[in-house]
């Protein structure tokens, strides 16, 4: 986890390219992989469950109550993050994602 905004060093810094760099590929894999076409994001990448899955009623692995449960368990953090990097950058596409 990155403690010291990137905005508080040098960003000619070698180490703060590595982490700008990082970032990027940890965002560009997140956003490609977990973010469905509607901007859902998942805590997986298989396949969700079929309509008839759902009429019978068949679990998750986490919750038992619902088949498609997917809540901010897993990624409640990523929501400020996608918005404090809209904030930061002012990039029309990040706006769009954090939107």
């Amino acid at each position: 986890m990155l403690l010291t905004p990137l905005s508080a060093v040098s960003a000619d810094e070698p180490v703060t390219q590595l982490a700008l760099s990082g970032v990027e590929q940890a965002h560009a894999e997140l956003w490609g992989r977990f973010v469905d076409s509607y901007g859902i994001i998942h805590d997986f990448a298989g396949d969700l469950p079929t309509p008839e899955d759902c009429r019978l009623g068949k679990p998750n692995a986490i919750g038992w109550w619902s088949p498609i449960e997917d809540g901010p368990m897993f990624t409640g953090l990523y929501l400020p993050a996608i918005c404090e990097r809209a904030r930061r950058t002012g990039d029309p596409v990040d706006k769009e994602q954090a939107r």
